[in-house]
């Protein structure tokens, strides 16, 4: 794209931050690429399932919430057990009973 007879002299400026050609002041990235537009597209879908009505939205939110919630439990007990094994009555009891 940038070898092309348009932007030649893009090629030799010096790269900046905002992408912008220092010559001509195009843009050397171009219009919206694939991804962008799927991304989009994902958004719109995500959008009218969950969030443009109040029910879905808040039924989302209390559902992120549980799931969220179970995760940070089952991860901080894994921790707790790797961290204490050894010293947790589950695996000394066989000592004393």
């Amino acid at each position: 794209y940038l070898n092309s007879g348009r932007f030649q002299h893009c090629l030799s400026t010096q790269p900046n931050k905002s992408a912008v050609c220092l010559a001509c002041g195009k843009s050397l990235i171009g219009n919206k690429s694939n991804v962008f537009k799927k991304n989009l597209a994902n958004m719109k879908v995500i959008y009218n399932t969950l969030f443009k009505r109040t029910s879905t939205y808040a039924v989302a939110i209390i559902a992120s919430a549980f799931f969220f919630e179970r995760a940070l439990d089952v991860t901080s007990v894994a921790i707790f057990e790797g961290i204490n094994k050894g010293k947790l009555w589950k695996d000394i009891k066989g000592k004393y009973e």
